[in-house]
């Protein structure tokens, strides 16, 4: 601690100058709480992306699911009669199902717990209508 000494007054009398040993230590803190603060943040906002890059790749495996059954579909509807029928598919955790109602045959895809399903409709053996169900959900 430093001691400033004025004129005119005696040798013990004088001014003691702040420390800033006191201040340096609050701002140490704070800004140790506010870099871990901001690494959780990060973390967070990681997770997240994390999480929707891995919907998106499922809803990509799902699409491709769909789109492979058309032709397996089209092969089933040559014998009549209502069934389902259980594709194999040579992707890890995915399945696929066709329910063939005639010339109706509603697809189901899953993928590591997504769900996706569409309808397709056939005349005379070729494809005329593909709808998505929205109640496919995820």
């Amino acid at each position: 601690m430093t001691v400033i000494r004025l004129p005119g007054l005696s040798a013990g009398a004088g001014i003691r100058r702040f420390s800033p040993r006191g201040f340096t230590a609050v701002a140490v803190m704070f800004a140790t709480i506010f870099i871990g603060m901001a690494v959780m943040a990060m973390t967070v906002l990681f997770t997240h992306e994390a999480h929707r890059t891995q919907a998106a790749l499922a809803q990509t495996q799902l699409r491709q699911l769909l789109m492979a059954a058309v032709p397996a579909a089209q092969t089933e509807i040559q014998t009549p009669g209502t069934r389902d029928v259980r594709l194999a598919v040579p992707v890890e955790g995915a399945t696929v199902v066709l329910h063939v109602n005639g010339q109706t045959v509603h697809v189901a895809a899953a993928y590591h717990g997504s769900q996706a399903a569409q309808t397709l409709v056939f005349e005379s053996g070729k494809l005329t209508s593909a709808t998505l169900d929205q109640s496919g959900g995820q």
